[in-house]
Formats: structure tokens, sequence, C-alpha cells
């Protein structure tokens, strides 16, 4: 039986994937000085974190069976960001970036110094979270800045390819 048009209408209202916020719940330590709101306000869009589900592949007398077995995160997503002439994303990208790694000495930071935790929300008509994944261990893994057109319009588009360790998810904030 097919749902009738009352059955739908009762649903409720839909999730909009326009409707959500990236908060930085903690900064890397070698970052300093940014407006977390402001980033929130500047991020254009965010994947969604995943896990990974490995199967165990069992073959027993001419029959083959799978289980669940190891389950991970995926480990990246990527946050895109539009920029101002005031260089908040690019400021945030360029301490991050220079924090993880000295070119200069070829010493890495240490861990705890360049991790954040990320909280992404999906939010309703009221701003109201409807679900939150907090992101851990968070690294920036690489960064794209976009480039120069003088034949376009268009704003700089800053892409962020995060690294985590691990996320959790839950209704509500």
């Amino acid at each position: 039986m097919s749902p009738s048009l009352n059955s739908i209408r009762n649903l409720g209202s839909m999730q909009k994937n326009y409707r959500y916020r990236v908060l930085f719940a903690k900064m890397p330590a070698v970052v300093s000085g940014i407006d977390v709101n402001a980033l929130n306000l500047l991020t254009e869009s965010s994947e969604i974190p995943r896990r990974n589900n490995q199967p165990i592949e069992i073959s027993l007398h001419g029959h083959r069976i799978k289980e669940p077995g190891i389950s991970t995160s995926a480990g990246t997503l990527s946050i895109t960001f539009r920029e101002t002439e005031t260089p908040i994303v690019r400021d945030f990208i360029s301490q991050w970036e220079e924090g993880v790694y000295d070119l200069q000495s070829g010493v890495s930071a240490d861990k705890a110094g360049v991790e954040a935790i990320i909280l992404i929300q999906q939010l309703d008509s009221n701003d109201n979270p409807t679900m939150t994944y907090r992101l851990e261990g968070c690294f920036l893994e690489e960064a794209d800045l976009g480039s120069l057109e003088g034949g376009s319009s268009e704003t700089q588009v800053v892409t962020a390819t995060i690294s985590y360790d691990n996320y959790t998810s839950s209704v509500g904030g």
C-alpha cells in the first residue's frame, strides 16, 4: 500500500541541507586571534562524517556469509569557506598549516597543539540542532586556497581537508 498524501504531510518539516553550522569547540593551540563565529558564517559547505564497516567473509561448505567486522571512521572530510578581504579564513589556515609542520626546522608540532574539536550541527528552521557530529583529533591535512582569475567575478573559495580520529553523533545538541 502506498502512503497517502496526508501521511506524507504529517511527517513534519524535512531537514534542509542549507541549515547547518560548523563550530570549532576547541581551536588548535597553534592558532590565535581568529573569530570562531566568523569561521562559521563563512562556511559554504561541509561534508558529514561517515564510518566504514569492514565485513568479515566466511566460507563454509560451499556457502559464503558475511559478518560485521571493525568499524572505522572515514578519517577525512572537506569544509569549504568563502573568504573576505579581511583574510579571516586564510589567516586561520596559514596559522594551522605552519603550526602542524615547520618547513624551516623540519620539526612537526606536538599532537595536542595542532588538534581541534569540530562540531557539525544540522539545524531546524529555528536554528535548534537536530543532529550533532563531534569530530575529535582533527588536524588540517590539506588546504586549497583556490585560484586567482582576472576574468572572473567570483569570490575566493578556500577548501580545507580535515583529518579526524573519531566522531560521535547525537540527536539534538
